[in-house]
């Protein structure tokens, strides 16, 4: 507006499409139907109003964002509700304010409050304090107990580390034996190798026993054939 009045554009139809013109794509798609089909009258007022409705906040999202780091904690929830109240600014009817409280609260007492048909948001917080210090010695009293089982726990934990080191250990002899099985399984094969070589290439008894100075020869033999390959 502030350009326009610069400019002293006053024009509908100039403004229009002064806007337009510098559109980027984000908002490209929220007006596409205004640019495809525009009003007859006042087109630049209803694509401002359409972006506008786009993208502005409702007061519920702020006030979300404001109570990021405003929790419950230790406080009294009607103190907690006061400081809601504060942070929204009259902008936040007592509905939405209903819900970000509940949403706030501990669990076990939303969901006593969950049956009330209470509507004065007051009041509610009033139950809601009411039941806080009530249930506030059973929750520590749980506490309490879940640090003790934590602490009663140390020796599971040890046995625990005990069982993670013996299973890492068979782990490795298995790791082992499944070495030296294939190590056995690759020896046996060789063996074998060189059996079915003698298979395919028999060498008499006298040549076995005597070489060169075997005065007899039994075929098949070839022991000749293998001294001439070997020269």
């Amino acid at each position: 507006e502030a350009a326009f009045n610069i400019s002293r554009i006053t024009s509908d139809d100039t403004k229009y499409r002064y806007v337009i013109l510098h559109l980027d794509n984000t908002a490209l798609p929220f007006v596409s139907d205004i640019i495809s089909n525009p009003p007859p009258t006042e087109r630049y007022q209803a694509l401002k109003d359409r972006i506008i409705r786009s993208f502005d906040e409702t007061g519920e999202s702020k006030l979300r964002k404001l109570i990021r780091g405003n929790e419950l904690g230790d406080d009294k929830p009607s103190n907690f509700l006061q400081r809601l109240r504060n942070l929204a600014g009259g902008q936040c009817n007592d509905s939405i304010l209903r819900t970000l409280f509940l949403e706030q609260l501990p669990e076990n007492v939303r969901s006593v409050l969950a049956i009330s048909e209470v509507t004065d948001l007051t009041v509610l917080a009033s139950q809601a304090d009411r039941i806080f210090e009530i249930t506030k010695p059973t929750i520590n009293a749980v506490a309490n107990a879940i640090s003790t089982q934590v602490c009663a726990s140390d020796p599971i934990d040890d046995l625990s580390k005990r069982i993670d080191a013996l299973t890492k250990e068979l782990r490795g002899q298995c790791s082992r034996q499944r070495s030296l099985s294939r190590h056995s399984r690759s020896t046996r094969n060789k063996s074998g190798s060189s059996e079915r070589n003698q298979d395919k290439n028999p060498v008499c008894w006298y040549h076995r026993q005597f070489n060169d100075r075997a005065k007899k020869c039994f075929q098949p033999c070839s022991y000749f054939t293998e001294k001439r390959s070997e020269n």
